[in-house]
């Protein structure tokens, strides 16, 4: 059958998340009610005439995800951290950081007006934080050696 591509496909959750076909033979074996099936996108087909009666025992019987083991993410962790310490130490070797620290020893400026090395071990911090925060600092660092150049 051709379908509209606007269509909804017939495997799909009513929250709009697409089902492997195991987990749609699953689902539609569940026996949803009618107007489930609508927001599906297809019929109310109960194989075997049976099934359960309410929206909640169709979601109860649903296979539950599995839920992430510590190590797998005590080791995506690492290695972020690792990706943010090396992209630390890239950033301390350029010439601009080596202006800093030139800045720094002088004294004559204070502490607080200089930027800052962003934390590569919170965790707190979400990938775009980080790179935001990243990206902050390499400006703050050729802001400072361009006003050095230019002063």
């Amino acid at each position: 059958r051709n379908r509209n591509r606007y269509e909804a496909p017939l495997a799909q959750t009513p929250g709009g998340k697409r089902l492997r076909s195991d987990e749609a033979t699953r689902f539609f074996n569940t026996g949803m009610d009618a107007d489930v099936a609508a927001n599906v996108g297809g019929t109310a087909v109960t194989p075997g005439g049976g099934g359960a009666t309410s929206e909640a025992e169709a979601l109860a019987s649903k296979p539950q995800e599995e839920p992430v083991e510590e190590s797998q993410a005590g080791d995506e962790w690492q290695r972020r951290q690792r990706k943010r310490q090396t992209a630390v130490q890239a950033i301390k070797a350029s010439p601009d950081y080596r202006t800093l620290v030139l800045i720094r020893a002088k004294g004559d400026t204070p502490l607080e007006d200089l930027p800052s090395t962003p934390d590569a071990d919170d965790s707190a911090l979400s990938k775009r934080q980080w790179e935001a925060s990243v990206m902050q600092w390499r400006h703050g660092l050729k802001h400072l050696s361009s006003m050095l150049v230019e002063g």
